[in-house]
Protein backbone atom coordinates (compact mmCIF):
# COMPACT_ATOMS: atom_id res chain seq x y z
CA UNK A 1 0.00 0.00 0.00
CA UNK A 2 1.46 3.09 -0.67
CA UNK A 3 1.57 6.44 1.78
CA UNK A 4 -0.88 8.41 -0.38
CA UNK A 5 -3.22 5.28 -0.08
CA UNK A 6 -2.55 5.10 3.85
CA UNK A 7 -3.00 8.64 4.06
CA UNK A 8 -6.36 8.89 2.41
CA UNK A 9 -8.02 6.09 4.80
CA UNK A 10 -6.89 8.13 7.58
CA UNK A 11 -8.50 11.53 6.67
CA UNK A 12 -11.94 10.04 5.54
CA UNK A 13 -14.17 11.06 8.32
CA UNK A 14 -17.35 9.09 8.64
CA UNK A 15 -20.67 10.84 6.99
CA UNK A 16 -22.55 13.05 9.16
CA UNK A 17 -25.81 11.14 10.79
CA UNK A 18 -28.85 12.08 8.63
CA UNK A 19 -31.37 14.35 9.15
CA UNK A 20 -33.84 11.77 9.76
CA UNK A 21 -31.34 10.49 12.99
CA UNK A 22 -30.74 13.85 13.72
CA UNK A 23 -34.08 14.90 14.20
CA UNK A 24 -35.23 11.63 16.39
CA UNK A 25 -32.43 12.28 18.94
CA UNK A 26 -31.13 16.29 19.13
CA UNK A 27 -33.95 18.28 21.32
CA UNK A 28 -35.08 14.97 22.69
CA UNK A 29 -35.37 13.87 26.91
CA UNK A 30 -34.43 10.15 27.07
CA UNK A 31 -33.62 7.87 30.25
CA UNK A 32 -29.81 6.90 30.43
CA UNK A 33 -28.70 3.80 32.35
CA UNK A 34 -25.36 3.62 34.04
CA UNK A 35 -25.28 0.53 36.19
CA UNK A 36 -28.46 0.48 38.36
CA UNK A 37 -29.26 4.17 38.21
CA UNK A 38 -31.31 5.96 35.36
CA UNK A 39 -30.86 9.64 34.49
CA UNK A 40 -33.36 11.61 32.57
CA UNK A 41 -30.79 13.50 29.91
CA UNK A 42 -31.25 15.68 27.04
CA UNK A 43 -29.17 15.04 23.75
CA UNK A 44 -27.29 18.15 21.98
CA UNK A 45 -25.95 16.68 19.43
CA UNK A 46 -25.51 13.23 17.54
CA UNK A 47 -22.19 11.91 15.50
CA UNK A 48 -21.17 8.37 13.94
CA UNK A 49 -18.67 6.74 14.80
CA UNK A 50 -16.90 3.61 13.90
CA UNK A 51 -20.45 2.36 12.40
CA UNK A 52 -22.65 3.74 15.62
CA UNK A 53 -24.31 6.56 16.22
CA UNK A 54 -22.92 8.70 19.85
CA UNK A 55 -25.34 11.09 21.54
CA UNK A 56 -23.90 13.60 23.54
CA UNK A 57 -25.99 14.20 26.47
CA UNK A 58 -26.58 16.28 29.42
CA UNK A 59 -28.26 16.09 32.53
CA UNK A 60 -31.85 17.58 32.84
CA UNK A 61 -30.87 18.33 36.40
CA UNK A 62 -27.53 18.76 37.38
CA UNK A 63 -24.40 19.63 35.09
CA UNK A 64 -22.11 18.14 32.65
CA UNK A 65 -21.86 16.24 29.35
CA UNK A 66 -20.83 12.97 27.76
CA UNK A 67 -20.38 11.40 24.47
CA UNK A 68 -22.57 7.47 24.81
CA UNK A 69 -23.91 5.31 22.34
CA UNK A 70 -27.37 6.35 21.40
CA UNK A 71 -28.42 2.53 21.63
CA UNK A 72 -28.55 2.95 25.38
CA UNK A 73 -30.70 5.60 25.40
CA UNK A 74 -34.22 4.87 26.36
CA UNK A 75 -37.78 6.67 25.72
Amino acid sequence: MTMTAVDNRRNNKPPAPSDETVSKYVGSTFLYREDSLYFAVDVTEVRNRFGHIDARITPVAGSGAKWVQASRLQR
